[in-house]
């Protein structure tokens, strides 16, 4: 398939009359990519500046149709723009999350839990102690499961206290 000129959207703020990426330089091919991936990143405790996304043009190949699920978009290797572009609660097969898990071994892989192996965050528990969080998935059903956020180790549910950040 040969490429074309598309538009697409990037997440930028704007220093002195210039545009700088948010972390992730990447030309979202949807406009509710790039609304989730800016709420991520407006959400980092750290952040202060004022995101703002932008149409921008790229050369790619259009995206095939989303598929639904349960009113949920179902993503996909074509579909998928990194974790800080999906929704707690979102979507992903069985095949996406195999390459996810393959990168690092993971931290938890159960029938109904999968976490990927390198910690996202760290919260407070209910112990009072400070631990590691990771990227969580549950089993939907067959090939299919949910992006549950960051999650303690062994946990499916996002829980604990946000450290603060000084």
């Amino acid at each position: 398939m040969m490429l074309q000129t598309l538009k697409g959207y990037k997440v930028v703020y704007n220093i002195k009359g210039y545009d700088i990426t948010a972390g992730n330089s990447q030309i979202f091919p949807k406009r509710h990519i790039a609304e989730i991936y800016k709420w991520n990143y407006e959400s980092h405790p750290w952040f202060h500046e004022e995101l703002i996304i932008r149409e921008a043009d790229y050369e790619g190949v259009p995206l095939s149709e989303s598929i639904i699920i349960n009113g949920r978009e179902l993503i996909d290797r074509e579909h998928y723009f990194g974790l800080d572009a999906c929704e707690v609660g979102c979507y992903i097969t069985e095949d996406l999350l195999d390459e996810l898990l393959g990168m690092l071994p993971p931290a938890c892989t159960r029938s109904d839990c999968s976490q990927i192996g390198e910690p996202v965050s760290h919260r407070i528990a209910e112990n009072g102690f400070e631990k590691p969080t990771y990227a969580t998935f549950k089993k939907v059903e067959a090939g299919i499961w949910e992006y549950c956020g960051d999650c303690f180790r062994g946990e499916n549910v996002c829980s604990g206290i946000e450290l603060p950040y000084l």
